[in-house]
């Protein structure tokens, strides 16, 4: 499991001194409080990557009206709309975040509905945790090699490998693709179906 939760999101900027609305995510109270660190993802050029809690006003409707220490123009706030927060899981009451899903065994898939893979783990990054996906290379392969290779050993194993042993730890690492844990690529979660919808660039998977 990461050590950080993703926990609200940025709306729109509120006044000029930084002030920002703010939402919980579905299924979370809302855990921005005085004093809690934040790390606002995806980084913004030219905008600080972390903040601390100054003030949370309920607004109304599910919204707080936040202000954060190193966020204090409407220049800055304009930027971080449409953002998330992070706050590290041992700052937050861990009842708290019982409705967060855990995202390690959820499948994986393109918005046009083309099968990625499946959630392996959580993995750590200074800007924004990362999705690690095995790949589901079966949706790329001619359909006789395909039957070829299923019918010989399983699909997490290279088909290229004669012992039937990953050619490096954790599995191939070519088959092992890292997305970052943002609203930029994450579409859609759901918890009752354990499967994610991501809208990817081209080229993202290969890295």
């Amino acid at each position: 499991m990461s050590a950080w939760a993703n926990v609200a999101t940025i709306g729109k900027a509120k006044n000029l001194k930084g002030g920002l609305l703010a939402y919980a995510r579905e299924g979370l109270p809302f855990l921005l409080e005085e004093g809690l660190e934040v790390v606002f993802v995806p980084p913004v050029l030219k905008v600080p990557r972390m903040g601390r809690v100054v003030s949370a006003v309920p607004q109304g409707g599910g919204a707080y009206l936040v202000h954060f220490d190193t966020i204090d123009s409407i220049d800055l706030a304009e930027k971080l709309q449409d953002h998330s927060c992070l706050v590290r899981r041992a700052d937050v009451d861990e009842e708290a975040l019982e409705g967060a899903a855990d995202l390690v065994g959820f499948a994986v898939q393109q918005i046009r509905g083309e099968v990625v893979g499946k959630v392996i783990a959580l993995e750590e990054n200074p800007a924004h945790a990362l999705l690690v996906v095995e790949l589901d290379t079966a949706e790329s392969e001619p359909d006789d090699e395909r039957s070829h290779r299923t019918s010989h050993q399983p699909m997490s194993q290279p088909a290229n490998d004669p012992a039937g042993k990953p050619s490096s730890e954790s599995g191939s690492d070519s088959r092992v693709a890292r997305i970052p844990l943002v609203d930029a690529f994450i579409i859609d979660i759901d918890p009752d179906e354990n499967l994610i919808t991501v809208d990817l660039p081209e080229g993202l998977l290969d890295l």
